[in-house]
Formats: C-alpha cells, sequence, structure tokens
C-alpha cells in the first residue's frame, strides 16, 4: 500500500480525485497493519492515555528539546533533524506524559473521564 502511494506521489498524481484514492490505499494499509499487530499492550496503553499526551506533549516536547541541546551543546535545529536525537526525544516525551497519566489519574481521575475508585 506504502509502494502504491509513493508511486502516485512521485508520478505527481494526488490531486483532484487521487487524493480519495490515495487516502482509502491508507485507511486499506492501516486496516491491513492493525490485523497485523492484533493485539499489543504497549500499543493499547498509549491509546488510553492518547487524550492526554494530546494535550500536553507539546510544552514537554520544547522542554525536552531545550534541555537536551543544553546538555550536548547544539543548537535545538540538530536536535530536530537528526532521527536518533528525535527518537530519544519521543521516548523522554511520552515517559514523562505516561508519568503524568499516572499523577492524573491519581488526583484528578474525573479531568480524564474516570471514577475515583478505578486505578
Amino acid at each position: 500500500m506504502m509502494v502504491v502511494n509513493f508511486i502516485l506521489s512521485y508520478f505527481s498524481l494526488t490531486t483532484g480525485i487521487m487524493w480519495f484514492v490515495a487516502g482509502s490505499i491508507g485507511v486499506g494499509g492501516a486496516m491491513i497493519v492493525s490485523n497485523l499487530i492484533n493485539k499489543n499492550k504497549f500499543l493499547e496503553y498509549l491509546g488510553q492515555i492518547s487524550l492526554l499526551i494530546l494535550c500536553i506533549h507539546g510544552p514537554i516536547y520544547r522542554v525536552v528539546v531545550k534541555i537536551m541541546s543544553i546538555l550536548i551543546n547544539v543548537n535545538t535545529d540538530i536536535i530536530r533533524q537528526n532521527f536518533l536525537m528525535t527518537i530519544i526525544v519521543v521516548i523522554i516525551t511520552l515517559s514523562i506524559c505516561s508519568i503524568a497519566y499516572k499523577i492524573i489519574i491519581y488526583i484528578a481521575p474525573w479531568m480524564l473521564g474516570k471514577r475515583k475508585n478505578s486505578l
């Protein structure tokens, strides 16, 4: 599916109705991948905390990038452009978001639509 979309994009066939075709191919590919993965505890956990990640990852990401740039004495653009550094930033950001989820569930579960006794 990804190869077909790449070929469509390479030949500039992603305008007009081809947006629909490319989108449909992407949805089909996502369905195939989700059926192949089936059950994955880590992805299920990320799905459960996705609303919190969406809400708080921006500021955390910026702080993590700035701290890493200070620690290794490089510009923040270098961290954003380096694949390994980007993966490290993502892992740190998701870890902080996961810790924040645990804290919020303990202190104010109603913020995430949970009841007090649902730890």
